[in-house]
Parts: structure tokens; C-alpha cells; sequence
């Protein structure tokens, strides 16, 4: 996995150049936009009685599914989630306790647990992702805005 965290474009030593003030504006009106969003996410899955990280552990299981016609495993998911492993597996031991997800050996190295959806867990997460996806549509004005600056 690629690491998502970049440098400086400026050194800590140097004195960055002065951004345009139509620079601000955008980084500000982003900002605000992406709060907006997550604002009406988690009104969304407080509603759903399902937390964040929950529900964004629900879209990488489903989404590895689908990349790799496999079952992703606790580190795995880890690993996408830049979680630790024993917060991984907490996150998991409340998704299982929900009936949301189920955990089996995997059949490439039994010392692995395997993580899929449970068809409550496929059924929540649709229902969540057609909610998110409406939002999106909502904001698609907002964002196209923003970047066509």
C-alpha cells in the first residue's frame, strides 16, 4: 500500500511563498464542504447505530471483496484502515457482536482469520453507501464549484 502522507513542498527552514488569496478561499470552502459531508455522515450512522470506523471497516471488507475475490484479513484491514491490530480486532469484536460481520480460518494459512460480511452486515452497508452516495450527489454542485476555480 502506498503511503498517503507527503512531504513539504517547502523545507522547514525555508519561508513559503505567499499563497493568492483566491487560494485561501478554495482551502477554506473545501474545508467547510468536506465538514458539511461529514457532518451528515455521522447524523446518517447514528441513526444506523453504527459508528465511523465501523462503517468504514464495513466498506473496506466490501471493497477488498470486490478487488480481490477474497476475504481480507484482521492485519489486512488493519493495514488499510492504518489502524493497530488490537484495535482492528476491537473494531471487528463489534461488528461480529452486531451480526455485521463473521470471522473463519483462512484456507491459505490456518493461523489467519478471515473477515466477510454477513448478509445483515452486506444489507446495512448498502443501505449506508445508497445514503452516503445521495449526499455526494447533494454536494456534486458544491465540489465542482470549488475545483473548477
Amino acid at each position: 500500500m502506498k503511503d498517503t502522507v507527503r512531504k513539504p513542498a517547502v523545507a522547514a527552514t525555508q519561508v513559503a511563498p505567499e499563497p493568492d488569496p483566491t487560494d485561501y478561499r478554495l482551502i477554506a470552502d473545501f474545508r467547510s464542504a468536506l465538514r458539511e459531508f461529514q457532518s451528515v455522515s455521522a447524523q446518517i450512522l447514528k441513526h444506523a447505530g453504527v459508528t465511523g470506523l465501523q462503517y468504514h471497516a464495513l466498506v473496506e471488507i466490501r471493497v477488498f471483496r470486490d478487488r480481490h475475490a477474497a476475504d481480507i484479513s484482521v492485519g489486512q484491514l488493519a493495514i488499510q484502515m492504518r489502524l493497530r491490530h488490537n484495535t482492528a480486532v476491537s473494531l471487528i469484536d463489534g461488528l461480529e457482536t452486531q451480526g455485521c460481520v463473521q470471522r473463519a480460518r483462512s484456507a491459505k494459512d490456518n493461523r489467519v482469520k478471515d473477515i466477510r460480511l454477513t448478509p445483515k452486515g452486506a444489507l446495512t452497508l448498502r443501505q449506508l453507501a445508497a445514503e452516503h452516495r445521495q449526499q455526494l450527489g447533494h454536494m456534486h454542485a458544491t465540489f465542482t464549484a470549488i475545483f473548477a476555480r
